[in-house]
């Protein structure tokens, strides 16, 4: 409630302003963001006959494609308001396990085991941001400062296989889960700085670096797939197995019997998605020049 109410107080101090703009222009981009802070997300490990390695992974979900359009408006030469609508197609980021040739000293080397698992974000942020330009020579400089508001979600993705060690002719079995995880309404901190170059009296071309802070909060994760054998088992799973809520400073009692009717409970944890971005695109004056 207080995060809306925040957004609510800039939105119509933002609207206020608009209405003395002298200029209006569309923005129309796409771009490619990289972490900034990162957060862990799961492990690569390998067993082998002849040794094993692992990788923790660290990185953001807000790294990844994205497309965006934006409206601003001047109500001064150097000065004016931003509203960004921008959507995340994030990065695939690829986890997971494998044993090959392990030596259990009594079965034949040609056991096997392969869990690869990836997860990955989608999202929408809006961003009202204040702008502020400086014009050198034929083009402009400007720099943006504002409040992110964000609504996103990740998939996980996790197969597992397996071959029986007694002899190649046994089938390779495999289960496989996918799940999506929705996240609570958040905000954080976005600025970028960006050179403005004209192309003709109303269209621009624009190039610019934005720093996004934001954090991903995970509301309720549902599995979206389930298969054994590549069959789905979806009917067999209870809602309990199913849905799970994520609740900050939960607890648990074990004392207490499982209801399966109902979703599992399990605490909050923040990820980041926080990164930082190469926009590029083009901007189209719907209005009037701005002269002072």
């Amino acid at each position: 409630m207080k995060k809306a109410f925040i957004l609510s107080i800039i939105s119509i101090f933002a609207f206020q302003i608009s209405l003395h703009a002298q200029e209006t222009s569309l923005r129309l981009g796409v771009g490619y963001g990289f972490p900034l802070t990162r957060t862990f997300v799961g492990t690569t490990t390998v067993f082998g006959f002849n040794g094993s390695y692992g990788d923790a992974i660290f990185t953001s979900y807000g790294a990844g494609f994205n497309v965006n359009a934006g409206f601003t408006k001047r109500f001064k030469s150097n000065i004016g308001l931003d509203l960004e609508f921008q959507a995340l197609f994030g990065k695939k980021i690829d986890i997971g396990y494998h044993a090959d040739n392990v030596n259990d000293g009594v079965l034949p080397y040609n056991y096997y085991e392969d869990n690869p698992r990836s997860t990955y974000a989608n999202a929408i942020y809006i961003t009202p941001s204040v702008v502020f330009f400086v014009p050198v020579s034929k083009f402009e400089v400007y720099g943006k400062l504002g409040v992110v508001a964000s609504i996103s979600s990740t998939t996980y993705d996790e197969q597992f296989r397996t071959k029986t060690p007694y002899d190649n002719s046994n089938p390779t079995t495999s289960t496989g889960t996918k799940s999506e995880t929705t996240g609570k309404f958040s905000l954080g901190f976005r600025s970028a700085i960006g050179i403005m170059i004209p192309m003709s009296q109303r269209i621009s071309i624009f190039g610019e670096v934005s720093l996004t802070a934001l954090n991903f909060i995970p509301d309720k994760k549902v599995i979206t797939a389930s298969t054994v054998n590549g069959s789905s088992n979806m009917s067999s799973l209870t809602v309990y197995q199913r849905e799970t809520v994520f609740v900050k400073g939960a607890t648990i009692n074990l004392l207490v019997p499982i209801d399966q009717t109902k979703p599992s409970i399990t605490g909050e944890s923040r990820s980041s998605m926080s990164s930082v971005a190469l926009q590029a695109g083009v901007s189209f004056k719907l209005s009037k020049v701005v002269t002072e």
